[in-house]
């Protein structure tokens, strides 16, 4: 629910971004409370961008911290997921905040608007959105050593464990079952970055256009494209992964529900018929 909520925010703060008109969050027209508002979504939408970028590492730290604990590991409930999510989100939160104010101070030249719009909008700075982008998906081979050292020990002999050891063993099997199901849309996702990246340094360097210009804000939407589809593949692999969440999603979304066939009654058969076929059987029997 994280991952989905957080990527349905991206993209909708993107959307907006490039339809609302830019004189409603003007300074320069002294529309400070627009300003205001639409500069703290865009931050909160990066911050958004980069925590989804990170959750891999945050799935495969948890889990792990799940199996070396998990004769105990039920009773603590998401207590140490929600305490990584936060440390995690803090330490992006000051990196992103450090990185804004570094792209607004080196910037002088430029008007009020356009300094912030570079500062604060991703994709409005061409050098500072590709080495974001590279930091953030930095946690994804990290993510994978502990995937595949987590898979190491969870084929050791875990058969004489107590009932609680088992249930959550168990969970972590799916876990590692969901992770593998995504590491194709994952490349996949991974070749669209690429491709994007590749059309903004063209734009960018062999066109000569502006890091907001018309090309270089198209290029950027097949990111936040990639991010949803990726999503939807994501929530579909957890439901098909997961029992439990299916229930849920019948329950919740009555037009997802499956409709199932009615199965006839089976033909019943005359008892005198029964009786008959029981006592020739019975009679062959004692020959």
């Amino acid at each position: 629910m994280v991952e989905a909520t957080l990527c349905a925010f991206v993209s909708l703060v993107h959307v907006t971004s490039q339809i609302i008109d830019e004189s409603w969050y003007s300074v320069e027209r002294r529309q400070y409370f627009g300003a205001l508002i639409f500069y703290l979504f865009v931050f909160i939408s990066q911050l958004a961008g980069f925590t989804f970028g990170a959750k891999y590492m945050l799935i495969a730290i948890e889990r792990t911290i799940a199996f070396e604990d998990r004769r105990r590991y039920e009773i603590r409930g998401g207590e140490v997921a929600r305490k990584y999510l936060w440390r995690t989100f803090y330490v992006i939160a000051l990196l992103t905040l450090i990185k804004c104010i570094i792209i607004y101070r080196t910037n002088p030249q430029l008007e009020i608007d356009n300094r912030l719009q570079k500062a604060l909008i991703l994709e409005y700075d061409y050098n500072w959105a590709g080495s974001s982008y590279f930091c953030a998906w930095l946690a994804i081979p990290y993510s994978v050593y502990k995937f595949y050292k987590l898979h190491k020990m969870m084929n050791k002999n875990t058969a004489f464990e107590s009932l609680s050891a088992m249930y959550e063993v168990r969970r972590i099997r799916m876990t590692l079952d969901y992770m593998k199901r995504l590491i194709s849309v994952f490349v996949g996702t991974l070749l669209v970055c690429g491709v994007v990246a590749f059309l903004h340094w063209y734009f960018h360097e062999i066109k000569k256009v502006t890091d907001y210009s018309y090309e270089m804000r198209c290029t950027s939407s097949l990111v936040y494209t990639s991010f949803s589809v990726y999503n939807l593949i994501c929530t579909y692999y957890l439901v098909h992964e997961f029992p439990q969440f299916q229930r849920i999603v019948q329950r919740d979304f009555r037009i997802l529900r499956r409709k199932y066939v009615e199965a006839a009654p089976l033909p019943t058969t005359d008892k005198n018929q029964t009786e008959l076929y029981f006592k020739q059987f019975s009679a062959m029997w004692n020959k």
